[in-house]
């Protein structure tokens, strides 16, 4: 707990002024009983500084990052945080620290006499994006296959049955529609039928072109929205092939498969979910 020092020089007033007109401060330690523990204060710390420092974070829909919760440290067993900084041409780029060398820094004795810090090394977000990319390329497995199952779901989903989409069929009915309705007229011209009957048969075959016409507007509106349909399956179709065959990165898939990324001084470990083996990578040392 940190206090200002302070001192009453009028007891009436109570009236309470800094110690000669400078501001002064009391430490006091270990005051009271913590309210969390120290692993989910740094890890609430984690959250607000990813959400704080992403370009993202600023907006109301921040997301997570692919990598969030995946990298551990293999010296103290902590979790890696996301951390930004500034080239000096102004560009941000992104690495990940373990959070016990970021709160704590280098491994030391603490005045309880706990040992605290880390000597774990950061890591650029580009090398771990390069490394699960080398790992997710190097997986033996039918990529072609794997993109045609899932667009074959995709397309049941987004593509539904478009039969009936013609309307040629549709405007010839319109036309014999209109030819009886002429037939009509020059029946009751000719007095064949009275004005009764072809107002009857007038205002059926005008409710029938009503219904047909609003058919025709429904289909057009239906092969518009095919079209954009299209369009999205190829998206997708493109999205799906990049992503299979390790062309993109992308961090919700990423966040599925990896199940941690273990950083030791020497070397990385990837693990994947639901694979009995992992990939080594050896950290090269500059020359």
């Amino acid at each position: 707990m940190v206090q200002k020092k302070t001192f009453t020089p009028d007891y009436l007033t109570h009236e309470k002024k800094r110690n000669n007109g400078e501001e002064e401060f009391i430490i006091i330690k270990d005051h009271h009983e913590p309210i969390i523990s120290r692993e989910l204060f740094r890890a609430a710390n984690q959250k607000l500084d990813e959400a704080a420092d992403s370009p993202e974070g600023k907006s109301k829909h921040s997301k997570r990052y692919a990598f969030s919760g995946k990298i551990v440290c293999g010296k103290c067993n902590d979790k890696f945080g996301a951390r930004f900084q500034t080239r000096s041409n102004g560009s941000r780029y992104k690495y990940w620290r373990c959070l016990e060398a970021h709160q704590s820094g280098k491994p030391k004795i603490d005045d309880a006499g706990n040992e605290v810090g880390c000597s774990s090394k950061i890591m650029r977000n580009e090398d771990a994006t390069n490394i699960i990319a080398l790992v997710l390329n190097g997986l033996k497995m039918d990529k072609t296959a794997i993109v045609n199952n899932t667009m074959r779901v995709v397309q049941s989903i987004i593509i539904g049955d478009m039969s009936g989409s013609d309307t040629k069929s549709i405007k010839q009915r319109m036309h014999n529609a209109e030819e009886r309705k002429e037939r009509a007229l020059e029946l009751y011209l000719s007095e064949g039928i009275s004005k009764e009957e072809f107002l009857k048969k007038k205002a059926q075959i005008d409710s029938h072109l009503a219904e047909l016409n609003e058919l025709i507007i429904g289909i057009d509106k239906r092969n518009e929205i095919t079209k954009q349909q299209e369009g999205l399956l190829s998206d997708i179709t493109k999205a799906v092939n990049e992503i299979a065959f390790g062309e993109v990165i992308d961090d919700v898939f990423v966040r599925n498969i990896l199940d941690r990324m273990v950083v030791y001084n020497n070397n990385i470990e990837v693990h994947l979910n639901m694979l009995p083996y992992y990939w080594r990578f050896a950290i090269a040392k500059a020359v």
